[in-house]
């Protein structure tokens, strides 16, 4: 029985993570402009969700909008309801999602591997680049990483019990994978299935399976899943064509939707987004005792976990629209995979691993040199940078160069307390590991204020807000600046192509009201009596001085939005 003692201090430790992890993903989420277009997109449509009184289909920009489920919009949408229609708002439900995957990851790990390996297992995780930098922003993948991860948790779950121990793990699975669906579509329920049915060829297990398809868990999952797609495609007969066709099957196969790229892509997002910790693992097969402590972890769960990484990467590496972000299932078993390695090596007292400590410590002194260089350069770079890099006004660099030289601080910081020491006995690898993780917490801490400089449209709302009069027309040529509705809580006129929402432009009933067909038609308002603010990109910035008379006024020029003006704005 544990010591009262061992109990508080343990108890105080607990406390000190969660404290910890709450500063580092909750305290930097407001402030920041929402990026475009994902983080425009998916804020503008559930706070148009709240205006409009309809929780079922989703508009973006007042049109119908088909691409994606509901689930995240609802989270936001409360969210919004509840804290306001800030960006710290919307950020929360991500943030959120990020701190319940590492809570899950604790959980399972404590469970299967043991305590040690699950307090690594979250050091690790929260700790990885990729992962805390997709909590920061409002996308669909940190909700589904959270969705996957209690899934296929569940099953992982439900295969390692006896069958008098299963319980309500089955009900667990089907639910969360309905919710999994409700968030990103058929993949929520495509993965965890794959990753099933892989462990039970592999394993031979036909229990699990059999478990997993009684009527029990099949209607669970159907009663949570399908009653909004039943709802849409009574409401809206384009629907499941749209939404099944076009966004599954042809941005799965085909390069007419979404993002085609090779099939490698995601070698070097996994391999540079989860830095140090692939290195560490590289650096770990290398040395004879890492190999070594590699064959001692559990066999059938070493195995589970493997399939779980592997069943991710190679669907989403076969699917021919890739983001970096669609791969952030993987990384929770890639976690506690790690975790049970470094595990093992120091609970079988395997000395030998200077190798693992020393390529991190190394790899931490060049990132803190390059960053704190970068960030003591920076002014002198600035006039040199491009403008759609860097803004005329320079507004954001300070706070730019104070990210850069902490974060650079706080890497030479950790590689310096890392490095192995000649002639000293080497410390325990779970301490190296402890110690890169504090550094690295202070470098994402720091470092994520460098999204000063994402692209955004809140400059041009809050122009848009001080200049424009009763009546003006609020117009968007040939760009869509998803974030823009949201900052002026109104609806803007499209003109030219409308990319993402022209299909549901051509069922607009508005259409020739809201969707300008060219420069001909702008032209005309343009020369009218009627106030007209324009907003686009530099790039068609010639065009419109050369179309439109009188001569527009430029309002905001940041180098990558222009908002222009046929009214003096004084």
């Amino acid at each position: 029985m544990l010591h009262p003692a061992g109990l508080a201090a343990r108890r105080s430790v607990a406390l000190g993570v969660i404290a910890l992890l709450a500063v580092l993903y909750l305290s930097r989420l407001a402030g920041y402009p929402l990026q475009d277009p994902d983080e425009g997109r998916y804020t503008e449509i559930p706070r148009e969700m709240l205006a409009s009184g309809d929780w079922i289909t989703p508009r973006l920009n007042y049109v119908e909008y088909f691409e994606k489920p509901p689930l995240l919009y609802w989270l936001v949408g409360a969210s919004l309801r509840g804290l306001g229609a800030t960006e710290g708002a919307a950020r929360l439900v991500p943030a959120l999602a990020a701190l319940g995957t590492v809570a899950l990851t604790y959980a399972l790990s404590r469970r299967l591997l043991g305590t040690r390996a699950a307090l690594l297992a979250v050091v690790i995780l929260a700790t990885t680049p990729l992962f805390y930098v997709f909590s920061q922003f409002v996308v669909i993948d940190m909700l589904l990483t959270f969705l996957l991860t209690a899934c296929v948790g569940a099953i992982w779950l439900l295969r390692d019990g006896s069958p008098s121990e299963t319980g309500w793990w089955p009900l667990i699975a089907a639910s969360t994978a309905a919710l999994a669906v409700l968030a990103k579509g058929l993949i929520g329920l495509a993965l965890p299935g794959l990753v099933l049915l892989v462990a039970s060829l592999v394993d031979r297990d036909r229990r699990t399976l059999a478990s997993l398809a009684r009527p029990g868990p099949i209607v669970c999952f159907l009663a949570i899943a399908a009653p909004w797609f039943v709802v849409m495609a009574l409401r809206h007969p384009e629907f499941v064509h749209e939404f099944f066709v076009r966004e599954h099957l042809q941005r799965f196969a085909t390069d007419e939707v979404g993002h085609p790229e090779g099939p490698l892509f995601y070698f070097p997002v996994l391999l540079g987004g989860a830095l140090p910790w692939t290195l560490l693992a590289t650096a770990l097969a290398l040395t004879r005792s890492g190999r070594a402590a590699w064959r001692t972890i559990a066999r059938e769960r070493r195995r589970f976990l493997l399939v779980w990484i592997t069943t991710v990467v190679v669907f989403f590496s076969a699917a021919r629209s890739k983001l970096a972000g669609y791969v952030l299932p993987a990384l929770p078993p890639t976690a506690m995979v790690l975790a049970a390695w470094l595990d093992r090596v120091d609970d079988d007292r395997m000395r030998d691993c200077r190798l693992p400590t020393a390529a991190c410590a190394g790899l931490l002194l060049l990132l803190g040199s390059v960053l704190v260089l970068a960030g003591g350069a920076l002014p002198y770079f600035v006039p040199w940078l491009p403008r759609d890099v860097v803004p005329p006004t320079g507004s954001e660099m300070p706070q730019v160069r104070f990210a850069l030289l902490m974060s650079g601080c706080a890497s030479l910081a950790g590689g310096v307390w890392t490095l192995p020491v000649t002639g000293r006995e080497a410390r325990p690898l779970a301490t190296s590991v402890v110690a890169i993780a504090a550094s690295l917490t202070l470098v994402l801490y720091a470092l994520i204020g460098v999204r000063a400089l994402v692209p955004n449209s809140r400059r041009v709302a809050e122009a848009v807000a001080r200049i424009a009069r009763p009546g003006d027309a609020i117009v968007q040529y040939r760009t869509l600046m998803q974030g823009l509705p949201f900052y002026l809580h109104d609806r803007v006129i499209e003109v030219g192509d409308p990319g993402e929402i022209a299909l549901g432009a051509k069922r607009s009933p508005e259409r020739t009201r809201y969707f300008w067909d060219g420069i001909d038609q702008l032209a005309q308002a343009w020369s009218s009596e009627r106030g007209v603010l324009v907003a686009t990109t530099p790039h068609h910035l010639p065009e419109l001085m050369s179309r439109l008379t009188p001569t527009p006024r430029i309002v905001v020029h940041d180098g990558r939005r222009v908002l222009l003006a046929n009214h003096d704005t004084r």
